[in-house]
């Protein structure tokens, strides 16, 4: 992946509120990233991601959650390409756990699918940010929010309760 464009969407992440970016602040954040050094190609990129982020969330909000139910989700080819068996193992447990609903589920496998890559599949590092992005736009509840955080910056391996 240009690892740039995940690099900004980081930085925005951390940095700012870029969700809630009227024309005026996005035009002054997007000064301050060209200033931290960042490509001005890989910040349209961005924009274009969260841009496609927001418009989803917005839709997808208006669509009632779907019942927990004991269907298995099977993933694409094209999926499947892109992430590790690793990366799928995260994604359901994150769902068999109510960290996420099955509404976010989608929207981060859209996100991920999304991301510009030079290598097929995305690393575990990449998965846990993509999530943490979706999740903080998609989040109904702090406390989820705080819990999935908690879980994106534990040490790898910890189990998921």
């Amino acid at each position: 992946m240009k690892q740039s464009m995940l690099d900004v969407l980081i930085y925005l992440l951390e940095e700012y509120d870029s969700s809630q970016a009227d024309d005026n602040e996005r035009q002054w954040l997007t000064s301050e990233l060209v200033l931290a050094g960042f490509n001005s190609s890989d910040i349209g990129r961005a924009w274009g991601w969260l841009d496609d982020l927001a418009e989803q969330v917005e839709s997808n909000d208006l669509v009632t959650g779907f019942e927990k139910s004991n269907a298995t989700r099977v993933f694409s080819d094209q999926e499947r390409a892109r992430l590790s068996f690793e990366a799928q193992s995260f994604l359901i447990s994150l769902q068999t756990s109510d960290l996420i609903d099955s509404v976010t589920f989608e929207l981060i496998l859209d996100r991920l699918i999304a991301l510009e890559c030079a290598d097929d599949e995305l690393s575990m590092e990449q998965v846990r940010w993509v999530v943490l992005m979706v999740s903080f736009n998609r989040a109904s509840r702090i406390s989820q929010f705080v819990a999935l955080e908690q879980l994106i910056f534990a040490e790898p391996g910890a189990d998921i309760h």
